[in-house]
């Protein structure tokens, strides 16, 4: 009786011991399914906030290029010279440029440009999708296409001009090479993360504009890439996300293989399967135990996702806002000079032309810290060591600052270190500018240099504002902290270089609070002292270029 009772107890304990394995199975399964389906989600989500940050910048600058005729019309004639001069002046402003501008007459014609490859003025304009300008008169972006201007193939922007009669009776366009250099992939190659990771912007004939697999650029897109399906899903051994451009007519597309994009969320998930199989042998204690484990390990992960994806999403849209006010800012104030160019005086004309290049050097600083931070957290941002004598980089990056006080206190001998002068001049525009944005306007920024008690040299910048509190301090250098209220602009990546930057030399950088305002101080070991320099690469010497 006694040994079928416990016969019986046995058979019922294992029978619970199997019946909690399969309700710790199905739970890890559908824990599993729910994870992959947030994923795939959030990974929605960011290529559709990707793809309307793109449409906002093209409509942004749609409008900025609506009255680009200005007051005084174009002649429209073959060869014009009064034409040739006023497109050659806007070449000239930016003497970059790789490439260049074309006027058409009303009938399609070409009648001037700049940097052409071969004369084709008098000829009509063959590129497809030209005829919504002249007809309709409203501006697009034509396909990529064979340039007239640059051997390269290029994107054109096409909108309406003013002809002679004061109608809208031509277009310009203005082509931009598609190459792997060129600043709009520069942008979408810094989005890039992981092994297999690709994202592409791709036009309404197929063709990828840019990508972050450089090979691709130019080329037709791959059949599953142009599935009509615009959400996720899956195409052999990848995963692929999709969203319209409407303005432009493109789609951004996003794309991993399947492996690595579920690897992170499946592999502790199977691994919990396996260790609750062999639990189960064991006893449904330690099976239990292990199931709660692996689940708080699931829930964990995606919210660590979430997380990454909420940060993905800020970053685009501060850089979308913060990239387009200068350069908006820029065209205006180029337009309105041109405009008016005959009414106004050097004076006038040199104030317009200031505002220009103060917004110019703005984007500049913005896009070099978007590189810089996609540099660093690829651990391949460039040095070129020397011994300088610190004290000309500090005056070269304060009297570097338009329209700001800044009082220098600098040593009277030299101060030699081995850095790299181009890094620590960012370090120092980076925390003069930090300080003039944490500051009252017209308020005086001082920059003092001393040495530390161990022999190193002290940076300080010091402004004049509210101060921080303590865990603004503590958050200071991470990235994204955006000062010290809602108000402050700017991509908040700015003090996170600074901190890349001077710990890659050996120094250290923290913030001093102060009864008024803040400090933020930095020090650097002297020559003598200075760790050694580190050995390049090929990845640092390609970076190099792209960083600038």
């Amino acid at each position: 009786m006694s040994n079928t009772r416990d016969r019986l107890l046995g058979l019922v304990a294992g029978a619970m011991v199997v019946l909690l394995g399969v309700l710790v199975v199905i739970s890890v399964r559908d824990a599993e399914a729910n994870g992959k389906r947030a994923l795939e989600r959030l990974q929605v989500a960011q290529v559709q906030q990707l793809a309307r940050g793109l449409d906002s910048q093209v409509t942004s600058a749609f409008a900025a290029l609506a009255g680009f005729g200005g007051s005084k019309p174009w002649n429209l004639a073959v060869g014009d010279p009064a034409d040739a001069s006023r497109l050659q002046a806007l070449q000239d402003q930016n003497p970059t440029l790789r490439t260049g501008f074309l006027l058409l007459d009303a009938r399609g014609i070409i009648t001037n440009g700049t940097l052409l490859q071969s004369p084709v003025a008098g000829r009509p304009y063959t590129r497809p999708g030209i005829e919504p300008v002249l007809q309709q008169r409203k501006p697009v972006i034509l396909s990529v296409a064979p340039g007239l201007t640059t051997p390269l193939p290029t994107l054109a922007i096409a909108f309406p001009v003013q002809d002679a009669a004061g109608g809208l009776g031509g277009a310009m366009v203005i082509e931009s090479d598609v190459s792997p250099d060129s600043a709009f992939n520069q942008q979408v190659t810094a989005l890039r993360r992981g092994r297999t990771v690709v994202y592409s912007f791709i036009d309404s004939n197929g063709t990828v504009v840019a990508s972050s697999d450089l090979s691709s650029i130019g080329k037709k897109a791959a059949p599953d890439v142009l599935d009509p399906r615009l959400s996720f899903h899956h195409s052999g051994s990848n995963v692929i996300a999709s969203a319209l451009v409407p303005v432009a007519g493109w789609r951004a597309v996003f794309q991993e293989s399947s492996s690595e994009f579920q690897g992170k969320l499946t592999g502790p998930l199977h691994s919990a399967l396996l260790l609750i199989a062999l639990a189960a042998l064991a006893g449904g204690g330690l099976t239990f135990a292990a199931l709660l484990a692996r689940l708080r390990s699931a829930r964990e992960e995606q919210r660590r996702l979430r997380s990454i994806n909420a940060a993905r999403e800020e970053f685009i849209s501060i850089v979308s806002h913060e990239l387009r006010t200068p350069a908006t800012g820029q065209l205006g104030f180029l337009e309105t000079t041109l405009d008016h160019w005959d009414g106004l005086d050097d004076t006038e004309r040199r104030e317009a032309v200031s505002h220009a290049r103060s917004n110019a050097r703005r984007l500049h600083a913005l896009t070099r810290d978007v590189l810089s931070t996609a540099s660093i957290e690829a651990g391949e941002l460039p040095y070129a060591f020397e011994v300088v004598d610190v004290r000309g980089v500090i005056r070269s990056a304060a009297d570097a600052i338009a329209d700001a006080t800044v009082a220098v206190d600098l040593p009277g001998q030299a101060v030699e270190v081995r850095a790299d002068p181009a890094r620590i001049e960012q370090v120092m525009t980076n925390l003069v500018d930090n300080a003039l944005k944490n500051s009252p306007p017209r308020a005086e920024i001082a920059v003092t240099v001393g040495a530390t008690a161990e022999g190193e040299v002290l940076v300080e910048v010091a402004d004049r504002g509210s101060g921080m509190t303590e865990e603004q301090a503590a958050r200071a250098f991470d990235k994204f902290a955006r000062g010290r209220d809602q108000s402050v602009e700017g991509t908040g990546l700015g003090l996170y270089i600074c901190k890349s930057i001077v710990e890659a030399h050996g120094g250290r950088i923290w913030v001093a609070r102060r009864p008024v305002g803040t400090s933020i101080c930095f020090t650097l070991p002297l020559a003598g002292d200075a760790p050694p320099e580190p050995e390049p690469t090929p990845a640092t010497a390609t970076t190099a270029t792209a960083d600038g």
